[in-house]
């Protein structure tokens, strides 16, 4: 790839993103502080919580596991829902810039808001690691084909 003679090359090697501390950075107000998406195999998924069964109190609460039966009145199987869920979890650790070792799944919890869309809720150390960086509102959007579940997740202060 070519540069256009009148833009600077940019040098990645000397950005660190990892030092990035949002937090310090004076963004102004509906600015995005955080992008996370991830993909999720439903049938992994299936396979990891028919293997073991006691996963699914540690990535869902109650509620979502809940909803994913419920919910879905035959429209969406209850597994891929599940996969859509997980993926908007490990989506949310993304765009905090966190690993899966930083908070727990059930911390992120996915849900109805009142106006039937998708939405979700931090609490404990997810919480805490957003007030971090300043976000404070999150969109969520989740999809699904037969295989795959999809979440992407754009963390904003507002």
């Amino acid at each position: 790839m070519t540069v256009p003679p009148d833009l600077p090359a940019l040098d990645l090697a000397e950005f660190d993103l990892a030092a990035l501390d949002l937090a310090e950075l004076d963004l102004p107000v509906g600015s995005i502080r955080g992008v996370g998406i991830d993909l999720v195999q439903i049938s992994r998924l299936d396979a990891a919580l028919t293997r073991q069964p006691s996963l699914q109190q540690r990535l869902f609460s109650a509620q979502e596991f809940e909803s994913a039966h419920s919910l879905t009145a035959g429209q969406v199987e209850p597994v891929a829902q599940l996969a859509m869920f997980f993926a908007a979890k490990e989506s949310v650790m993304k765009a905090l810039g966190r690993g899966i070792d930083s908070m727990a799944f059930t911390e992120i919890e996915i849900g109805r808001a009142p106006d039937t869309s998708w939405g979700l809720t931090l609490s404990g150390r997810a919480a805490l690691l957003a007030g971090q960086v300043g976000v404070n509102t999150w969109h969520l959007s989740m999809t699904y084909t037969p295989a795959m579940a999809q979440a992407l997740v754009l963390g904003l202060a507002v």
